[in-house]
């Protein structure tokens, strides 16, 4: 576990996540700005609001290590008002009026002078085009409108520094300037990349492009920053030259910056907007089972193998981009509000795109093209590990409401990888150990029935939501392989770990119930293949290993409270892998005991049982999961709303905690709130556990 973060409560900040219904206050340390892959992941540390986004350099998702220049500003009439960046020098700060988070926006609106802001940092969520979802780019857009209804003279600006290529500030870069057909865009990169690289999670073999359309108010500038600002302060536009010659400057001096000139307007009739992404190109280094090196290469390459047609797209593509982030964000607040409730609602807002960004779409360089897909996720926030396949179930809801076929592309390379365990008849728990090298899969025999029955749970929910049979269809036998395994471990699981919260105890109740769930998953699996003599076999096998757990699992006591550790009448769990019985549909759990465990746990109040939810368990009692509280929620949610509402509750204050820095933390402690591990992981894509259901 990490060392927890504190800081005093401050200010509270209201965030609003749409006006379909009413909207509890909810202010979250942390808010989404341009958050698309695992290097592309820049956030506002909010701290309740007493560091407004006009007066605050943006972070890294750990919100460690340096800042990232990112600047903003308006001018009025002549005078410059600062809308994004903490450097205000030479001009005023206005007044932020209020914060709006969605799944795929970030809108801040503010007052300065005479005209009202409204500031807008999309990242796009497009799960059903793949081009467009691999594209690691982001919008930053501003409107603007007069309180007086009267013209006023408006010119915009926005700028970047080098500091988005590297936390070393004196690291040696080049830069270029371009200008296409639809944009003017400019890129850094490192003199000396380092492919497949990380030096404090960020990569060394990327190029940062900034860009903005090419329209007739456009004006740029690459320069040191007192040029570039004092440009655009004295006059409103920039000169289209850059800086020459060798950089005598460190990165967190070099400006990339685009200005329009509005002219006198009482209103813009459309948003400005820049575009901003970080490029790897190649994205990952993959070891097939055959022992082929892959670099692979993004998916968006099938369609744009130029960057320079990519930048066009995107810039040209933002009012479109627009309208369908708000069309996808309309729909998840209302599932989620309708599902359960406005809480939960904005606990998906803020979730999603934390959940996405962990994730690259692949093909292989000019082998398949866009047939040979293949989806690879970073353990961020926690291990750095590639396609960690716990983190992937936690995450599973949210791939499966978005679009089942990205849950696909995830599960293909740890199936195409597991010849390489030697023979081990349990499932790999990971594809390498730092990102983004994947020299195959790895597996641990103490982690054996956790990730088997993770597979085999997931590659079940993944047939029947996304229609498809193929991933079963190709590989039977190992599923097969996996389901014989656990009828002969799972039952009483000594010498196993759970994977999902690192408990380690012998007869582990909650442990053995994945498993005998991802036995019922082979006979349902078995079914979809046509193979019904397997079916009926594993059917068998699971009723038996069902009845013997129940037996073993449930107190003696007149309670009768479902244990932790079999024979322990003092422990308890969470229970959260009962979720799986409902997600991949085995129906093998009656509802009676999937209720019972929450509401012995609920009854109880347990001294652990904080403010931030319910601990994981009698060993960690003071340690909450917010995905499994979220699994948790949703197993009993069908009729007990009371102790759903709880659980979510929980999560949702953590949420909304401002006493530990960092994103969105997957683990913390239940009665301070404190982070413990997991900021900025996409194991909180569990926040659609719900939606997952429906």
């Amino acid at each position: 576990m990490r060392p927890a973060l504190c800081a005093a409560a401050l200010t509270p900040l209201f965030l609003f996540l749409g006006p379909a219904f009413a909207q509890p206050s909810f202010s979250p340390a942390s808010i989404p700005l341009a958050v698309r892959s695992p290097y592309l992941n820049m956030w506002h540390a909010a701290a309740n609001g007493s560091q407004p986004l006009n007066n605050a350099w943006p972070t890294f998702w750990s919100q460690t290590g340096p800042d990232w220049g990112w600047r903003g500003q308006i001018r009025i009439d002549g005078a410059v008002y600062t809308w994004l960046g903490a450097d205000s020098s030479g001009s005023v700060v206005p007044n932020v009026v209020s914060t709006e988070v969605t799944p795929t926006r970030s809108v801040f609106v503010m007052q300065a002078g005479p005209m009202n802001l409204t500031v807008t940092f999309l990242s796009p969520v497009e799960p059903s085009d793949w081009v467009k979802q691999s594209l690691p780019f982001s919008y930053l857009a501003i409107e603007a409108s007069t309180l007086d209804s009267k013209p006023h003279s408006v010119q915009v600006y926005s700028a970047i520094t080098g500091e988005w290529l590297s936390g070393n500030a004196s690291a040696p870069a080049n830069w270029t300037s371009t200008s296409s057909g639809s944009s003017v865009y400019h890129g850094f990169s490192l003199i000396s990349p380092q492919p497949f690289v990380e030096q404090n999670d960020r990569a060394l073999d990327g190029t940062v492009y900034f860009a903005a359309p090419s329209v007739p108010s456009l004006t740029w500038q690459l320069d040191q920053a007192a040029a570039v600002n004092a440009s655009f302060h004295s006059l409103g536009h920039l000169p289209n030259t850059h800086a020459t010659g060798p950089l005598s400057f460190p990165l967190d001096d070099l400006v990339s910056a685009f200005s329009f000139d509005l002219g006198s307007i009482i209103s813009t009739p459309e948003p400005v907007s820049w575009t901003v992404g970080y490029v790897r190109d190649p994205t990952i280094q993959y070891t097939t089972s055959s022992g082929a090196v892959q670099e692979r290469v993004p998916y968006y390459t099938t369609v744009y193998p130029d960057i320079s047609n990519a930048i066009d797209a995107l810039t040209t593509d933002f009012p479109a981009a627009l309208k369908r982030a708000i069309a996808l964000d309309t729909k998840i607040a209302a599932d989620a509000g309708e599902a359960v409730s406005p809480e939960y609602a904005q606990l998906v807002a803020l979730g999603t795109r934390q959940a996405l960004a962990s994730v690259d779409i692949t093909v292989a360089r000019g082998d398949g093209g866009a047939a040979d897909v293949m989806a690879f996720m970073k353990d961020v926030g926690t291990s750095g590990r590639v396609n960690p396949v716990e983190g992937i179930y936690a995450a599973f809801p949210a791939f499966l409401y978005l679009n089942a076929s990205l849950a696909g592309a995830l599960l293909a390379p740890l199936l195409e990888s597991q010849s390489k365990m030697d023979g081990a008849p349990y499932a790999v728990q990971d594809l390498g150990a730092q990102y983004p090298v994947a020299p195959g899969g790895r597996g641990a025999a103490v982690q054996g029935v956790e990730q088997s029955g993770n597979m085999l749970i997931m590659m079940l929910a993944h047939a029947r939501i996304s229609g498809s049979g193929s991933l079963l269809a190709q590989h039977y036998n190992l599923t097969k392989q996996w389901a014989d395994y656990l009828i002969g471990t799972t039952l009483f699981p000594n010498h196993q770990s759970s994977a999902g919260d690192g408990d380690s105890n012998a007869n582990m109740t909650n442990l053995a119930i994945k498993g005998i769930i991802g036995v019922k998953a082979m006979a349902d699996i078995s079914r979809v293949f046509g193979a019904s003599a397997d079916a009926s076999y594993y059917d068998a096998f699971a009723s038996t290993l069902f009845n013997t757990w129940s037996a073993n699992a449930v107190s003696s006591s007149s309670d009768q409270h479902l244990l932790g550790i079999y024979g322990m009448p003092d422990s308890w769990s969470l229970m959260y892998n009962l979720y799986a019985d409902r997600l991949a549909g085995t129906n093998l759990v009656p509802q009676s005991v999937r209720l019972e465990p929450f509401l012995f746990t609920r009854s109880f109040q347990f001294p652990s049982a904080g403010t931030y939810g319910l601990p994981i368990s009698s060993d960690m009692n003071d340690v909450c999961s917010l995905p499994w509280l979220l699994f948790a929620s949703a197993t009993v949610s069908q009729s007990d709303t009371s102790t759903r509402d709880t659980m979510i509750a929980g999560a949702w204050k953590r949420a909304g905690y401002n006493g530990a820095q960092g994103a969105m933390a997957e683990y913390y402690q239940c009665s301070s709130g404190n982070l413990s591990i997991g900021a900025g992981g996409p194991a909180v894509g569990a926040v659609y556990s719900h939606l997952a259901l429906r």
